[in-house]
C-alpha cells in the first residue's frame, strides 16, 4: 500500500514539475502560480471577489501576451537583418567573382560583412 502511495505522490510531483517547466518556457509561471495560490490559499476571498480575482488573472495573462508579441517582433526584425546581411554578402561576393578575384576573404566591420579581394 505504501508503495502505491509513494508512486502516486512521485508521479504527481513529476507532473507538477513538468507543468511548471512548460509554463516557465511559455512565460506562464507567474499566472499559474497566482491561480494556485488563490485557488488553494484563499478560496473564500476568490469566491467573494470573483471579478477582481479574474481581473488580476486577465492582467497577468495580458502581460504575458504582450511579452510574446514583443518577442515575435524582435525575432522578425532579427530575421530580416540576417536576411539583408546575407543578401549584401552575396552581392559583394558576386561582384568580386565578376571582377576575377582570386584571393577572397570576408571580414566584419561594424557588424556588417565586407568582402576583401585582390
Amino acid at each position: 500500500m505504501f508503495f502505491f502511495i509513494s508512486l502516486g505522490l512521485s508521479l504527481g510531483l513529476l507532473l507538477l514539475s513538468l507543468i511548471f517547466r512548460i509554463a516557465g518556457k511559455l512565460r506562464l509561471g507567474i499566472p499559474l502560480l497566482y491561480v494556485l495560490v488563490v485557488s488553494f490559499g484563499f478560496p473564500g476571498w476568490a469566491s467573494k471577489n470573483e471579478l477582481l480575482a479574474n481581473g488580476i488573472l486577465g492582467v497577468l495573462l495580458g502581460i504575458v501576451l504582450i511579452s510574446w508579441v514583443v518577442t515575435l517582433i524582435r525575432k522578425i526584425r532579427d530575421w530580416r537583418a540576417d536576411r539583408q546581411m546575407t543578401r549584401s554578402l552575396e552581392v559583394q561576393l558576386a561582384f568580386a567573382c565578376q571582377n576575377g578575384a582570386q584571393d577572397i576573404s570576408v571580414e566584419m566591420y561594424d557588424g556588417q560583412p565586407v568582402v576583401i579581394y585582390q
